[in-house]
Parts: structure tokens; C-alpha cells; sequence
């Protein structure tokens, strides 16, 4: 039994090796997903593909396809609400076999080329979640007036290659993060406006926080990172090699707000001014201690 259920993950993993590369090939080499379909442990499946309503229909209708087979790891978007197959292609790392006896399901979660237009909140609430797209190729795109959030990351999670919008729709935040003990946010961009945050973490922010990549575009309604723990508290948090667009002029806040964080690391990051805009003050850094911050580069107009 062992034999056929090892000859049936390899099977899967043949067919969505051949899906993705059809996916893949359609975009910029710079563009591609730095990760397929892996195995974690002992022949266990740990990979389900979220395919956008804008992919070619070839993609689609092998999408269908596999469903019939493998179900929720599997998902098509059909434009509308599409937060609703993500979060059951998410969900299935809980409610399929194997998984349904893992002490920690989850997995990679992988969407492709295309926009996904989100109505309500993507949920990653399970353990080692990675949500991962196909870098600008793949867009999250607000949908709804004033939804609180785009993404809200309740566990140990990876974010990565990926842009998610406001779409001019005054989102809260684009990303809220919670207490969980490790998470990080590598190579996504950020656009479309926050009323608050782009990403966002209050009260209990995780103990563990990197930041790597991000390229935040001007934000004239709030902050770009916004971290505020309840009290000072022991953490690990690194922002580095990131790309800030200048504060709108209307907005008073900084591109990045840390309150009671010991133990920061900022650094390699750009922070851009335009021509026409007054002095203003990137980083602000609240009753905080232990920070690194070097090789950052700033405009001409920009107080540290």
C-alpha cells in the first residue's frame, strides 16, 4: 500500500510539474517562481496551485482536469471573490489526507500569472503556510470600499512574489500580521493605497519579522509599515533590501512607524523623494532599543 500511495504522489507531482511549467513559460524568466512542486518528508505532497480567471484557457481547462482528481489543491478563480478559492485551496492542507493527520498541515500554496480580485480577506491560519505567486506577474487586486484587510497571516507563514492593490478602494491594511512566532514577507509589492498600512502588526507583532524585498509604492492615505507591539518586548525584526516611494504630500505619517520593538535591524533599503515634495522623516523608531540600521540610501529631502 505504501508502493501505490508513493506511485500516486508521483503522479501528482508529474502533472503539476508539467502545469506550472506551462504556466511559467509565459512569463519573463526574471518573473518565474523560485520553487515547484517538493516533497516534505516521505512522500507527502506539499504544493496546491490557485489558478487566475486571466490565464490562458489551455491552463484553465487543464486545471479542471486535475481537479477532478485532486480536488481542493486545485483551484480555478473565476473572477469574482477570489479569495474564496484561495482560502479552500489553503484549507485543503487541513481536510485532505495526509494532511488531516499532520500535527502542523500546510503547505505551498501557489498562484499564478494573472489578478485575483479579493472581496474579502485571504486566511492563513495554518502552520509553515507559503502563499507564493509568480512575482509582478501576480496581483491581488481590492474589490470592496473599505474591507479591512487583503491578507491576514494568523500563523507561521511565508509571503512571497507577489503585488497586492488597493485599487483605490481605502483597504485598512493590504497585510495585517498577528503573534505568530515567525513570519516573512520576501519580494512583494505593495500599491493602490492603505488607509492605515500596507502591512500592519498591533498589539502582539510576531517575534520573528523579516522584511526582505518589499517595494512599497507612495501610500497618500497612511503608513507603509506600521508595527506597534503593547510593550517592549524581546524580538527579531529586519527590514532590508527594500525600495520606499516618497510619502504623499497630503499624509503626515513616516514610510515606516516600530513602537516598543528590542531588536531591529534596518538596512540596504532605498527611500525615494520627488522633486516637489517638502522634508519629511522616513523611519520613526518609538521607545525602542537594539537597532541596527546602516547602508540605507535616502533622497535629498528626506530627515532619518
Amino acid at each position: 500500500m505504501i508502493k501505490d500511495a508513493l506511485k500516486g504522489t508521483v503522479k501528482v507531482l508529474i502533472f503539476m510539474a508539467v502545469l506550472i511549467g506551462l504556466a511559467s513559460s509565459l512569463i519573463p524568466v526574471a518573473d518565474k517562481p523560485a520553487k515547484g512542486a517538493e516533497l516534505i518528508g516521505e512522500g507527502v505532497l506539499h504544493y496546491a496551485l490557485v489558478v487566475s480567471s486571466e490565464a490562458p484557457e489551455i491552463i484553465k481547462q487543464q486545471a479542471w482536469e486535475a481537479k477532478e482528481v485532486y480536488g481542493e489543491f486545485i483551484q480555478i478563480a473565476d473572477g469574482t471573490d477570489d479569495q474564496v478559492e484561495i482560502n479552500a485551496a489553503i484549507a485543503a492542507y487541513s481536510t485532505a489526507p495526509p494532511f488531516t493527520q499532520l500535527a502542523d498541515p500546510g503547505g505551498i500554496v501557489h498562484l499564478t500569472k494573472g489578478r485575483f480580485f479579493l472581496s474579502d480577506y485571504i486566511y492563513l491560519y495554518y502552520v509553515t503556510t507559503t502563499l507564493e505567486g509568480e512575482g509582478l506577474g501576480t496581483r491581488l487586486v481590492a474589490t470592496r470600499e473599505g474591507m479591512a484587510n487583503l491578507i491576514i497571516v494568523a500563523e507561521q507563514t511565508v509571503l512571497r512574489d507577489f503585488v497586492t492593490d488597493g485599487n483605490g478602494k481605502h483597504p485598512q491594511n493590504h497585510i495585517w500580521l498577528s503573534s505568530a512566532p515567525d513570519i516573512r514577507l520576501h519580494e512583494i509589492q505593495s500599491m493602490g493605497g492603505a488607509t492605515q498600512a500596507y502591512i500592519y502588526g498591533g498589539g502582539h507583532v510576531p517575534k520573528r519579522l523579516s522584511i526582505r524585498g518589499f517595494r512599497a509604492r507612495t501610500n497618500p492615505e497612511g503608513y507603509q509599515i506600521m508595527l506597534t507591539q503593547a510593550w517592549m518586548e524581546a524580538a527579531l525584526l529586519s527590514i532590508t533590501e527594500s525600495f520606499f516611494d516618497r510619502r504623499a504630500a497630503s499624509s503626515p505619517n513616516y514610510n515606516i512607524y516600530i513602537q516598543n520593538y528590542d531588536g531591529i535591524l534596518i538596512a540596504l533599503n532605498q527611500f525615494e523623494d520627488l522633486e516637489d515634495s517638502y522634508p519629511y522623516q522616513a523611519i520613526k523608531l518609538d521607545n525602542s532599543q537594539n537597532i541596527v540600521k546602516g547602508l540605507n540610501t535616502f533622497g535629498t529631502r528626506i530627515r532619518y
